[in-house]
């Protein structure tokens, strides 16, 4: 099992980006501080997700936003990626949450399990 310290460390080391504009939040997440009983499960992998439901590739829109990631599909068809759903298909676990730990990085994101 990850710790909490784990997880820090790997959105730490995630590319930095300046602060922009932020984006409203949509629904599927929030930024998070996992707490101690949460079971950190990895990175998502956005490109599996995208595939999966929608044939297509990924697309960062905006790297200086966590919300800047879509699906790229059909010819020029966009929609934005569902965190949790990501999640739960990648780790097949229905309780997965996705959470960020910087709402100006494209590059915080990542999926755990809480109790809660």
């Amino acid at each position: 099992m990850f710790s909490v310290a784990v997880a820090a460390l790997v959105c730490a080391l995630a590319p930095a980006v300046a602060a922009a504009q932020e984006a409203p939040a949509p629904p599927s997440a929030v930024e998070t501080s996992m707490l101690q009983e949460d079971v950190y499960l990895g990175v998502i992998d956005l490109q599996a997700y995208c595939q999966h439901f929608y044939g297509g590739d990924i697309f960062l829109k905006d790297a200086r936003s966590a919300y800047g990631w879509e699906c790229h599909y059909n010819v020029n068809e966009r929609i934005p990626i569902n965190m949790y759903a990501a999640c739960q298909l990648q780790y097949r676990e229905p309780w997965a949450r996705a959470g960020f730990s910087d709402r100006r990085n494209a590059y915080s994101w990542f999926c755990y399990l809480s109790p809660r």
